[in-house]
């Protein structure tokens, strides 16, 4: 099959395409590439590192705000499984909240344009967020949990959501997978986890900020797995699943994590600004265990010592 990744060249994208090429599968990746531009400069080998591991995969720079060139991708590719991942970062969609609606409704909706006015069957799969349910009132937050998100990250996840299970899929179908502090090495946007790995990796001080902050870290490969199932021959369309190890930890426990694993590394913890942030923890992901037979394999200390394995590949190599 065909596989079009829209906005695929980030950390959750270059890991399913990795996992894609592998099973045999043909891989377009369309992105703007902006975000690689603004890596910091120590940071560029761990980028490179990643897409080094996609280069089978046809990669399209193009942005997906622009109708008629997403319309030209989706006659000339014609794809079996469109996976739309592009979206600005919880911090990045407070700061720029026009751009964030533009990257996630507007090239949402062109995506799905494009493809329904070819005439072409295709399955579509959103990547949403934990965030759609803003401050957890249940714990662990399953499917079912109220969807009442309390930042623009988490609306336009929700709004996102709202028009996949609305739309007159006539000639489509849709799956919605929800994951949750994804952490990885070679994660173009600043993601708080990957960052502290990489840190680590390469002899900084890592920066411990919202010692507090509860989430269920999951790592990228399980992510992958997921999204990788969801296409498969297990696909059950219009359905939405939560991807998360299940497991609500703050980020201090992260960096007591990452400490198991480098005793010698030094830590600081810098003065920040308060954030808006929900009151978060676990999240359910039984479902995607009982229909697509997903289960997490990495756990907080096994996904740090995979992630180190390949970043110290990367600043020692």
């Amino acid at each position: 099959m065909t596989h079009l990744l829209m906005g695929g060249a980030g950390l959750i994208g270059t890991s399913l395409t990795k996992r894609l090429l592998q099973q045999g599968e043909s891989v377009v990746i369309i992105d703007n590439m902006r975000s690689s531009k603004s890596l910091d400069e120590w940071r560029r080998p761990s980028y490179a590192y990643r897409m080094q591991q996609v280069t089978e995969a046809q990669v399209v720079r193009a942005d997906v705000r622009d109708a008629e060139t997403v319309n030209l991708i989706a006659k000339q590719y014609r794809p079996d499984v469109v996976y739309y991942l592009c979206a600005l970062l919880a911090y990045e969609s407070t700061q720029n909240p026009v751009e964030a609606r533009e990257v996630q409704i507007t090239g949402l909706l062109n995506t799905i344009d494009a493809l329904e006015s070819n005439g072409q069957a295709f399955k579509l799969i959103l990547a949403s967020s934990s965030y759609v349910y803003g401050s957890f009132v249940a714990f662990p937050a399953a499917e079912d949990h109220p969807i009442c998100p309390i930042d623009t990250y988490g609306g336009l996840k929700a709004e996102a959501e709202a028009l996949v299970r609305s739309f007159d899929w006539r000639v489509g179908q849709w799956s919605i997978l929800r994951p949750a502090s994804v952490y990885g090495v070679g994660d173009p946007r600043r993601r708080y986890a990957t960052l502290a790995i990489e840190q680590a990796a390469s002899g900084q001080l890592v920066e411990l900020t919202y010692p507090d902050f509860v989430c269920d870290f999951t790592y990228v490969e399980d992510v992958a797995k997921a999204f990788a199932l969801a296409a498969g021959t297990s696909f059950i369309p219009y359905s939405i699943y939560n991807v998360t190890f299940g497991l609500a930890h703050t980020n201090r426990d992260f960096v007591n994590a990452l400490r198991r694993a480098c005793p010698d590394i030094q830590v600081i913890e810098p003065g920040v600004p308060p954030i808006i942030a929900p009151i978060r923890g676990a999240v359910d992901s039984r479902k995607a265990g009982h229909i697509l037979n997903w289960h997490p394999k990495f756990d907080i200390d096994s996904g740090i010592r995979d992630a180190l394995y390949h970043a110290r590949n990367i600043y020692r190599g």
